[in-house]
């Protein structure tokens, strides 16, 4: 509910951004302001909302492995986490938000 609250008062409030064709990263941005204000309003206020973010707790890079082993970096264009405080359940939500009008290629890009 979280989300789909904040995503509706992205397209009430924000819907000019979509419209002028703006950058993903002003839309992620906009959305992470209507994120950060649900959370207020809920059990998981003391979360925090960032766009852009790489860390883990201690500050190391956040990482996966694929099934080949192979280490990537990664960045989550949104998330919604504890920033490592609470090891238990440190992310709630992570989005990667691309553009329907980009190539497909693009979209699958890691």
């Amino acid at each position: 509910m979280l989300f789909e609250n904040a995503n509706k008062n992205l397209l009430k409030i924000d819907s000019a951004l979509i419209k002028g064709n703006v950058s993903e990263r002003t839309i992620c941005a906009a959305l992470m302001l209507h994120l950060s204000k649900s959370l207020k309003k809920t059990p998981f206020h003391k979360y925090f909302t960032d766009v852009e973010y790489n860390r883990n707790k201690n500050g190391i890079v956040k990482t996966i492995i694929d099934e080949n082993e192979v280490i990537t970096t990664i960045t989550c264009d949104l998330i919604v986490h504890s920033r490592g405080s609470y090891t238990q359940q440190d992310n709630l939500i992570a989005l990667e938000m691309k553009k329907s009008n980009r190539k497909k290629t693009e979209k699958q890009k890691r």
